[in-house]
């Protein structure tokens, strides 16, 4: 077998494990008295039925009138209240508390990485470097303990590193580089999750998606719920080139990086809708929760996008020793920027000009005035401007006997140090 000469420089695994027992949680539910519309007990503070131990008179939310005895019929319960229900632990105590054990979810961490060095020729030395990463924290629902429903987050992270430095004679050194980064976060509701549908809700619910509870909570009871499927995947390829020059009294450098970052989001967060109940329409947050009575709803339509983009970003600099102890430094930097462009065409524009004339889009005539559609006539790509005439000049004095250093910037932004991928 040929020897090809690579050596593993440096190799290391790091696996955290957290192993702990699972905790105990507590609430409160609805009891049988309240289920059969019984509600006597919340007339009395020192009752020890009475989970809120205050006086409460229930409000009739149609006659504006209190119930009789705080005892509501049962034939005004709404559906999806008692499809609910049957999603919670049973009481066990006579006020509704329920103490319940809220299942182990691991949370697992294992680091890779490997680094490989290798000299091609005397004037040439190749480095490669891979590090991943990945988390793991499943979800969890236990069938018949709606409260105890998570959702999980296995994420999973890369980074790649191929380096090529090769010398010209002792004058010149240029530096090659390619890296590749990858993150990918999700979101994933438990596997057995049920959805508003379920507990016969008559609402929109994402179809060809894992099911997923997004909340309900009932003011001082309980609550429960977590974020739907959520995927977040960043991409970034970055290939870097520097070149050093000694010449004579000069210390050039030129290079630069292009980048290539793509970022596809498939967010269904306020998808699947949440519900709250807070007890302004009876006086008791579990009264307006049998009754339906919301005390406010939310349900959007998430963020879905894939938007790639290019970065440039080119520099030239030369630093000359003026005398031993001040150099001269000058450069240029140009770094153009265009607008992410979504590859779907999800974008809009609202201009509160067109708003006022009350204009509408001829792409979607539909849509409120004011906003703006890929193809409506001046609509720009990725929704924006871009600006390609960033150059930045610089100059610079160093002294070095007396330890000062004088630096006047003649013209041009500041360098940002913000990785491109991050700039949006």
């Amino acid at each position: 077998m040929k020897n090809l000469g690579f050596n593993v420089q440096f190799f290391g695994y790091q696996g955290t494990i957290f192993h702990y027992v699972a905790s105990s949680a507590k609430g409160y539910v609805p009891t049988a008295a309240d289920l059969n519309g019984d509600f006597s007990a919340m007339l009395s503070a020192s009752n020890p039925a009475n989970p809120l131990q205050k006086s409460i008179k229930l409000i009739d939310p149609v006659t504006k009138k209190p119930f009789v005895n705080n005892q509501i019929p049962t034939s005004r319960f709404d559906r999806a209240a008692l499809g609910t229900v049957a999603l919670l632990p049973t009481a066990t105590q006579s006020n509704g508390f329920v103490n319940f054990v809220q299942p182990f979810a691991p949370q697992d961490f294992d680091e890779e990485i490997i680094r490989i060095d290798h000299a091609l020729t005397p004037s040439d030395r190749l480095t490669g470097r891979y590090f991943l990463d990945t988390y793991i924290n499943p979800a969890i629902y236990t069938d018949g303990n709606i409260l105890t429903y998570n959702d999980g987050q296995p994420n999973r992270s890369q980074n790649l590193l191929l380096q090529e430095v090769h010398t010209f004679g002792t004058k010149v050194v240029n530096d090659a580089r390619f890296t590749y980064t990858r993150v990918n976060g999700l979101h994933t509701p438990p596997t057995n999750a049920p959805d508003l549908s379920d507990l016969g809700v008559n609402l929109y619910q994402p179809g060809g998606v894992p099911k997923a509870m997004q909340g309900i909570s009932v003011s001082g009871i309980f609550s429960f719920g977590d974020h739907p499927f959520g995927g977040f995947i960043r991409n970034n390829y970055f290939v870097y080139d520097d070149v050093k020059i000694e010449k004579g009294r000069n210390n050039i450098s030129l290079g630069g990086v292009v980048e290539y970052a793509r970022f596809d989001e498939n967010n269904q967060n306020n998808e699947f809708g949440s519900f709250s109940f807070s007890g302004d329409s009876t006086g008791y947050s579990l009264a307006d929760f049998l009754l339906g009575s919301v005390r406010s709803f939310s349900q959007g339509s998430g963020e879905i996008m894939n938007v790639p983009n290019t970065f440039v970003n080119v520099y030239a600099e030369d630093s000359i020793r003026l005398l031993p102890q001040f150099t001269l430094s000058l450069g240029l930097r140009y770094e153009p920027y265009q607008p992410w462009n979504e590859i779907h065409n999800r974008e809009e524009i609202f201009r509160p000009a067109d708003f006022l004339a009350g204009k509408v889009s001829t792409a979607y005539p539909n849509a409120p005035a004011g906003l703006s559609f890929p193809g409506d006539p001046g609509f720009p790509k990725g929704g924006t401007g871009g600006d390609y005439k960033t150059l930045a000049p610089r100059s610079g004095l160093h002294g070095t006997s007396s330890e000062t250093t004088i630096r006047a910037c003649v013209a041009g932004p500041e360098p940002s140090i913000i990785p491109a991928s991050f700039r949006r």
